[in-house]
């Protein structure tokens, strides 16, 4: 299993442009971001203190519980948890699994949602 890790350091929100397959977003103690499985085609730059990232296939992801996340479009499912800070899914194609976050906010979900323990406001 391939991992990548990149330190916070200057990173201070997470952009997920596209997902074509499922996202999986974990938040954890550790002051760094890693990337599970990263494949050639994954593609990923810091952008002004925003860490972007695209996904062709699915996306495996560990970040700092504190880092902001807007996630564009993801084709398939979307699962998250463990992420404090401010959550912003604008197109999920496929369920979206929800736990243990913060304030949220989800655009389109085109199958089920599922929230659990959600620690702020769910718009």
């Amino acid at each position: 299993m391939a991992k990548d890790s990149l330190p916070r350091d200057g990173i201070m929100s997470l952009k997920v442009s596209t997902v074509g397959g499922n996202l999986y977003l974990s938040g954890w103690a550790k002051e760094e971001i890693q990337i599970k499985d990263l494949s050639s085609d994954d593609q990923y730059e810091v952008k002004k203190e925003c860490l972007e990232i695209q996904f062709p296939q699915d996306g495996i992801m560990h970040i700092p519980h504190n880092l902001p996340v807007l996630v564009k479009t993801v084709n398939g499912d979307t699962y998250v948890k463990e992420v404090g800070s401010e959550i912003e899914i604008n197109t999920v194609n496929g369920d979206l699994k929800i736990r243990d976050i913060g304030s949220s906010v989800i655009g389109t979900d085109n199958r089920d949602l599922i929230a659990q323990r959600v620690q702020g406001d769910l718009n």
